[in-house]
């Protein structure tokens, strides 16, 4: 996979945390930079896992579904692509706003939930016989930065980018797995 695709598949991953944290940022009337970080790590931590882990699943299914490893790898990112837009085309809501992230137990659940996407990405990868490596670490780290950056403009702008990120974001990887369907 070529760095600029590598590099937006990694944003389009990493949009819905910006999105939890920008709600979380909007029910805040300050933040200490030591919660902003927890959050970032975890959130940036979850994202590497479950891609890795991801491709490990799509390898172990790859062998037996060979002849159908495209029509898989796009069905997996349409899927996912599809539901970041109906996410962001839904009605505004930022739960994450009411939720106390300074638990880590709360933080480990929205982590793995937002990281749910970049399981089936990374299962994709396995399926067209992509490395992860390379997506997985530039993922995490986008994510790490996005989820710092949602939280400061969370305070200061409210929701405005929450829907128009799902959207970007499901629109990414739609583009991304028809362009894994063609090439197949």
């Amino acid at each position: 996979m070529a760095l600029l695709e590598t590099l937006l598949l990694a944003v389009g991953l990493s949009l819905d945390t910006f999105s939890v944290a920008a709600g979380f940022g909007c029910g805040q009337k300050s933040c200490p930079p030591r919660v902003s970080l927890r959050m970032a790590a975890v959130f940036g931590l979850a994202h590497i896992i479950a891609i890795l882990g991801g491709w490990l699943l799509g390898a172990l299914v790859s062998g037996p579904l060979g002849v159908l490893d495209h029509w898989l790898a796009f069905g997996l990112l349409a899927y996912v692509g599809f539901k970041m837009l109906q996410s962001g085309l839904g009605p505004a809501e930022h739960a994450a706003a009411h939720l106390d992230v300074r638990h880590l137990p709360t933080l480990g659940m929205l982590g793995v939930a937002t990281a749910l996407d970049a399981l089936a990405v990374g299962a994709s990868l396995a399926l067209v016989g992509q490395d992860p490596l390379p997506l997985a670490l530039i993922t995490g780290t986008v994510v790490f930065v996005l989820v710092m950056a949602g939280v400061s403009l969370g305070r200061k702008v409210g929701t405005a980018f929450g829907h128009r990120a799902a959207i970007a974001g499901g629109l990414v990887l739609l583009a991304i797995g028809l362009r894994i369907l063609l090439s197949g």
